[in-house]
């Protein structure tokens, strides 16, 4: 499998953080030409950073004392990959939830979505939720080196500093990532 481009960011786990990882994810679709994913795509991280922002503090938290979350979104071959990391262990289950609920269909719409997800837990600790999107018409050039013009609003909320890094699925990049915010 080669990673064609990558783009992730670090936020305080917060529900600011939903909004900022949306918009990580359609600024990197337009970089990279797939426009035709972002409806899927918005959606789909919009119930993974969510679900990860309402698990609530963990025993872990960064030197403000507010609970972390990263968001990685790449091309890996014909595949759009959307990551989401939190410190906590609790995995997530689909649930059933009632004709009233306000809540508690996320995992099903991520399953009905994307063509794959799941989770697993790095040795480093938390878990990361990963949904994956496939690419019809996927890049025939690498993006790698492609800058992504970020708004400001996502520059601005990414968490910079010296916390202990975590591994994603590339655990160079989300150690560049977590060491200072990493474009490739």
């Amino acid at each position: 499998m080669s990673v064609l481009g990558a783009v992730s960011v670090k936020l305080h786990a917060t529900p600011k953080a939903v909004n900022i990882a949306r918009l990580l994810v359609k600024s990197a679709l337009e970089s990279w030409g797939l426009d035709e994913l972002r409806d899927d795509a918005l959606l789909i991280v919009s119930e993974l950073v969510t679900n990860a922002v309402m698990v609530g503090p963990g025993p872990v938290r960064d030197p403000d004392g507010l609970t972390l979350v990263a968001v990685q979104v790449r091309v890996q071959d014909s595949t759009l990959v959307i990551e989401v990391w939190d410190r906590h262990r609790k995995l997530p289950m689909p649930r059933t939830a009632g004709d009233d609920a306000e809540s508690g269909r996320g995992l099903l719409l991520v399953e009905a979505f994307s063509s794959r997800w799941g989770v697993w837990e790095p040795e480093s600790g938390g878990k990361v939720v990963y949904a994956d999107l496939n690419i019809d018409k996927p890049p025939v050039v690498s993006l790698e080196g492609e800058l992504v013009k970020l708004p400001d609003e996502v520059l601005a909320a990414h968490v910079a500093g010296d916390s202990e890094p975590h591994v994603m699925a590339d655990t160079a990049l989300m150690l560049r990532c977590m060491n200072g915010f990493a474009l490739l």
